[in-house]
């Protein structure tokens, strides 16, 4: 579980391992979402139906943004 202030440190253009490393394991796990795209959610604990999305294209972050369920 992560706050909306960890999900906004993480800079921009970061490996999957990098956000790994910071976060922890993410909560969820999607299969790929589009050529080479996969993204990873994490739970948001002031919010209790929020994830926190950051998507890959290969090992590199291509976005990252709060999802509301």
């Amino acid at each position: 579980m992560i706050t909306f202030g960890d999900g906004r440190q993480v800079p921009e253009d970061v490996t999957r391992a990098e956000v790994v490393e910071r976060l922890g394991e993410p909560a969820q796990e999607i299969a790929p979402v589009g050529p080479k795209t996969s993204c990873v959610f994490y739970s948001v604990g002031e919010e209790g139906d929020t994830l926190w999305q950051f998507c890959f294209r290969g090992e590199r972050q291509v976005s990252s943004a709060p999802v509301t369920g």
